[in-house]
């Protein structure tokens, strides 16, 4: 008589032992069995791999077999009829054992790579790839695992899960990585005209981060000595106002999925505000001992409410000139004549000699038999030498 004890459940993949009896009254010769000998009710869940020696126990032989789960379902285990013999000769009845079980193995148990598992952000869902071992066999998915993907666009840490199908269970969670791409931007140089108010940057051009884009304000071209409130600026940094040559950078603070970024050192110019000079009509004089040249309308209307007090050079004595018209000084606003340049500012003009006067008295003088000079002469104006000429007709035409 044999017996086959109920097989215990068994994790797909794992083997179980299952103990097989076989006793007589009579004495029983010992027999070795194979696999051969013995069936399972479905070998796609599972299947005997070996059968032990066997061990003699009372009235009889003990048999293992050794049954490995190859598939998720229930089973049980057949002795085929005839393979065990008694002395007599009498074999055994075909005989099975009750229902066993091969559970699905937890997916936990394997190994599980992804590749890559860093990422830059461009926008677009990442999907590395998934390799799941069983051992040395590398599984199939869709048919041993599906895959599912969560937080796998944007930056920060993704997720990926793999869920066991058909003979694996459970769930596993891997992670990997979407780090921030890198943004550029670019910023024009830029020329502008004094205003008295402070003279932003252009705009900047960035792609990528959507964070703030502030400016920073130099005095050098290598952008390492920022502008301060004497160029105008309201702070260390700032937008300068006062005419000259600056420079400046944008930055563009990180957003979510981007890096800051900021761009080269450009130049940034603020020009002097020309003006005109509207001069006086006259430019011709006499002289007169007093400083002298064409008149200048001053002052004059610069940026803002700012006014411009303008001076011109004069010449004094008798000659040829050019005046040139200057700022001396500005009121309101900045009051600095350094924000402005003076167009038409020179102008010709001539000085010409003055009429001088003479006046001579009569002389009535007595005979003494030396040469009798004239009165003294009194003269305005020329300090020349005075010479007399003497006539003897009242109208001074015979010497």
């Amino acid at each position: 008589v044999c017996t086959i004890a109920t097989p215990t459940s068994v994790v797909y993949g794992s083997t179980t032992t299952v103990a097989v009896s076989c006793t007589d009254n009579d004495s029983m010769p010992s027999q070795t069995l194979s696999t051969s000998s013995f069936t399972t009710s479905n070998n796609t869940v599972a299947q005997i791999t070996a059968v032990s020696a066997p061990t003699a126990i009372t009235n009889g032989y003990k048999y293992t077999l050794t049954v490995k789960g190859v598939g998720v379902g229930s089973y049980n285990i057949s002795m085929n009829a005839g393979v065990i013999k008694d002395s007599a000769g009498n074999t055994n009845n075909k005989v099975t054992s009750g229902n066993g079980s091969v559970t699905a193995k937890n997916i936990s148990s394997t190994t599980i790579t992804l590749n890559p598992t860093t990422y830059v952000y461009d926008g677009k869902a990442k999907t590395p790839t998934v390799t799941v071992k069983d051992g040395s066999t590398t599984l199939t998915n869709g048919t041993h695992y599906t895959v599912s993907y969560k937080n796998n666009t944007n930056v920060g840490t993704a997720t990926v899960t793999i869920t066991g199908k058909g003979n694996y269970t459970g769930s596993v969670n891997k992670t990997f990585t979407i780090t921030k791409a890198n943004s550029s931007i670019s910023l024009t140089a830029k020329t502008a005209t004094y205003t008295g108010s402070a003279i932003a940057a252009n705009k900047a051009t960035v792609t990528g981060t959507t964070g703030a884009v502030t400016y920073t304000y130099y005095t050098n071209s290598s952008c390492s000595t920022q502008t301060t409130t004497s160029t105008g600026a309201s702070a260390t940094g700032g937008a300068p106002v006062d005419a000259g040559t600056y420079y400046v950078k944008a930055t563009a603070a990180a957003s979510s999925n981007y890096n800051a970024v900021t761009s080269s050192c450009v130049a940034h110019k603020i020009n002097k505000k020309s003006i005109a000079v509207t001069w006086g009509s006259t430019t011709s004089f006499t002289y007169n001992g007093s400083a002298q040249a064409p008149s200048i309308t001053t002052p004059v209307t610069g940026a803002g409410s700012e006014k411009l007090n303008l001076t011109r050079t004069t010449g004094t004595n008798v000659g040829s000139y050019t005046s040139t018209a200057s700022c001396s000084s500005v009121t309101g606003g900045r009051a600095k004549c350094t924000n402005y340049t003076l167009t038409g500012n020179t102008k010709a003009f001539t000085i010409n000699k003055a009429n001088s006067s003479i006046s001579l008295t009569a002389k009535t003088a007595t005979y003494t038999g030396s040469e009798i000079a004239a009165n003294t002469a009194s003269v305005t104006g020329t300090t020349g030498a005075v010479t007399y000429t003497y006539y003897t007709n009242s109208s001074c035409s015979t010497q």
